[in-house]
């Protein structure tokens, strides 16, 4: 039985071009040796970027920390955006935007999507919903529609018609 490859960690076929670039081989020649060993995980052009910055004045082969802006969601703000969405189901993004103005729109779409769970149906937002769920009823004579609607706190089972 063929144990399958497993992909390489970046870093480790950095170290590869590295060492190889070290002993003065040529990009060509390194990338087919990546591809002999890892299979084509890199390709030519990149394998020639990383040997010039480590013949320049790269040393390390791990990826450079990235400076990104901290998210302006807090769980304060995600419950005000719930409040907003619960008092009025019609609410607009940019309604509230209005109200939360420091916060871009699109981190307000991102936030009331994705992490408060909401979606647009018919100009109201809505819970997301699990798919449907056939159930009888007690007596086993009469089959129910379901669907467990997510909300942050519960899931709330609602039947839609017998």
């Amino acid at each position: 039985m063929a144990v399958p490859i497993q992909s390489p960690a970046k870093c480790e076929v950095r170290s590869v071009i590295r060492f190889l670039n070290a002993k003065g081989e040529r990009a060509a020649e390194i990338h087919k040796q990546i591809v002999a060993v890892y299979g084509n995980v890199m390709n030519l052009q990149n394998v020639t970027k990383w040997c010039r910055e480590f013949s320049e004045v790269r040393t390390d082969v791990h990826d450079e920390q990235r400076s990104r802006r901290p998210s302006l969601i807090s769980d304060d703000l995600l419950q005000e955006i719930e409040g907003e969405i619960r008092a009025n189901r019609r609410v607009t993004i940019r309604q509230l935007h209005h109200i939360i103005p420091e916060v871009s729109k699109t981190a307000i779409h991102e936030a009331v999507t994705e992490k408060v769970g909401y979606r647009k149906l018919c100009a109201r937002w809505l819970p997301k919903m699990s798919p449907l769920r056939f159930c009888k009823n007690s007596s086993g004579t009469y089959w129910t529609i379901h669907r467990t609607f997510r909300t942050s706190r519960q899931a709330v089972s609602t039947c839609f018609f017998t």
